[in-house]
């Protein structure tokens, strides 16, 4: 892949308005910027209209193994709310491939 951003956004908003505590919750491994990527980052954000992003979560240390993280989304109790991972970079080192960017699994939205 070329150098630039890529988004996953989940495809279905939920109804967080009905939720005490709307929570992100998901598993992610393979984060190694000084690895295979020059300048890479990794985000969540989220939405309640689908046009206005805020940044929820930054992974911003290496991550060679699963790691489980639990962000709250209580700023976010509306109905719509969507929630996209985003991930960019600048250069991929020799030998890398983009199935060396992050890997997700295990994501649930919903009540905490």
């Amino acid at each position: 892949q070329d150098p630039g951003t890529y988004v996953l956004t989940l495809k279905n908003p939920i109804d967080a308005s009905r939720l005490a505590n709307p929570t992100l919750r998901f598993d992610v491994r393979n984060f190694v910027p000084s690895s295979y990527f020059k300048s890479s980052s990794f985000a969540v954000e989220a939405s309640i209209d689908g046009w206005n992003w805020s940044k929820v979560y930054e992974l911003t240390t290496e991550t060679r193994d699963w790691q489980s993280v639990e962000v709250s989304l209580a700023q976010f109790k509306a109905s719509g709310l969507k929630v996209r991972f985003v991930f960019g970079y600048t250069t991929l080192f020799a030998g890398a491939t983009p199935l060396d960017a992050p890997h997700l699994d295990n994501v649930y939205l919903g009540e905490k």
